[in-house]
């Protein structure tokens, strides 16, 4: 078992040049000790125009200067989805304890252009984060937020209480996102994050995919499928409320539908 955290950082204003993104609390850009060398996983940045060509990452002492390149840069907007296998690295990147990474956005042309980036960190040496159970059962909870989120401040969501007892369940994704009241897509970008004990307090942002009912000309289904883009998950128990965050960049109410594996549900 391992212990995964996200990195998200964001500028508003790329303008024709390549620009260091901000940490967007409360994540951090330097990685965590007492945890083992962690191995970055997942890289895909969000763009409010097609004017950024490229966004990097660069970790403190790295011996290339050209740094790991995000294999996902997707446009983001109300009638937008994207695809977060495409986030997964070919080959994980480890790299030392205690390390900034600096995060950089290009652009050629003069744009004002947002860019959040976020990537994911798993850490070996500790944690509850694991595979998918090779047995088990389906279901799913729709989520809200519960108010509108203020930008770029994390806040508490609505718990889930409706988790049975007795039952284990295995956080298998997130996803068919929209605003309150399902009137169109998020703007976003826009993550949720787990909160329950299992998780050992690890800021584990998930972006929130838009339903493909929103997304103009069809395009991909909306959820993140953990075990298909290789994201590892904690199993929490029921009978517990199941506790959420969220955090955007715009100011919106999201709800989504979050999946679970559960150990069993016929009597």
């Amino acid at each position: 078992m391992v212990w995964c955290e996200a990195i998200i950082a964001y500028d508003a204003t790329i303008n024709a040049e390549t620009d260091a993104l901000e940490v967007m609390a409360p994540t951090s850009l330097t990685t965590r000790t007492g945890k083992g060398k962690p191995k970055i996983t997942h890289f895909m940045a969000f763009t409010s125009t097609n004017d950024v060509a490229r966004v990097y990452a660069v970790p403190s002492g790295y011996a290339d200067a050209n740094g790991i390149d995000c294999p996902a840069v997707v446009a983001y907007a109300a009638t937008g989805s994207f695809d977060l296998h495409r986030a997964k690295l070919p080959v994980p990147v480890e790299i030392p304890e205690n390390t900034l990474i600096t995060i950089y956005a290009q652009s050629e042309t003069a744009a004002n252009t947002v860019v959040v980036a976020w990537m994911l960190l798993e850490y070996p040496s500790v944690g509850q984060f694991q595979e998918c159970p090779s047995a088990g059962a389906m279901t799913q909870r729709a989520w809200e937020h519960g108010a509108a989120l203020v930008s770029l401040v994390a806040a508490n969501s609505t718990d889930l209480n409706t988790l049975q007892a007795g039952r284990r369940y295995w956080v298998s994704g997130v996803g068919k996102a929209g605003v309150d009241g399902e009137t169109a897509g998020i703007v976003g970008p826009a993550f949720i994050k787990f909160g329950n004990t299992e998780f050992e307090g690890a800021q584990f942002w998930i972006p929130l995919a838009n339903n493909a009912g929103y997304v103009a000309g069809g395009g991909p289904g909306g959820m993140v499928d953990f075990k298909r883009c290789g994201i590892k998950s904690c199993i929490v128990s029921g009978g517990t409320p199941f506790q959420t965050m969220g955090l955007g960049y715009t100011a919106e109410q999201p709800q989504a539908v979050i999946e679970f594996v559960v150990d069993k549900l016929f009597a």
